[in-house]
């Protein structure tokens, strides 16, 4: 049986398993992150603390696609490795522009930290079979995007 209607098989078109797998999250890519971030329409801060409640119950059953394929390419630099790291790019780069829209003094700052601890409460999660870290990093996230730097 064919997985083309070609009678191609799929794998054929690649010229091998890493381009297949960049490929694949390629076309994951941008629907991911539309789902991660919720509507356009909800104010920034609900979209940020959304993302960590969406990812609960996605987290304990697969974790993250893009985690996993940069951690387990042997090639860091090949080309799933590098798409997987251009969607968390992205994703910090979101974060990073709801923050920006809310006006807040460091948007890459936190956006990037924003990631790291979305990133780790989903490894923690799917290692622990608890969506506990998720919700342990849905408050520290809610602590920095509502910080204000002190006027010292």
């Amino acid at each position: 049986m064919s997985a083309t209607s070609t009678g191609v098989p799929l794998y054929r078109h690649f010229a091998g398993k890493d381009e297949l797998v960049a490929a694949a999250l390629a076309e994951f890519d941008v629907a991911q992150r539309r789902w991660l971030l919720g509507e356009d329409t909800a104010p920034s801060r609900d979209r940020l603390l959304g993302a960590f409640d969406r990812v609960r119950n996605g987290a304990l059953a697969v974790g993250c696609p893009f985690v996993t394929t940069r951690l387990q390419s042997p090639d860091r630099t090949g080309p799933a490795a590098s798409r997987a790291l251009a969607h968390k790019q992205a994703v910090g780069a979101e974060f990073a522009r709801l923050l920006e829209a809310m006006g807040h003094p460091d948007p890459t700052g936190i956006g990037e930290s924003l990631l790291v601890l979305l990133d780790g409460a989903i490894v923690h999660a799917a290692m622990e079979g608890s969506d506990s870290p998720v919700r342990i990093a849905a408050a520290a996230a809610a602590a920095l995007i509502d910080s204000r730097p002190s006027r010292e």
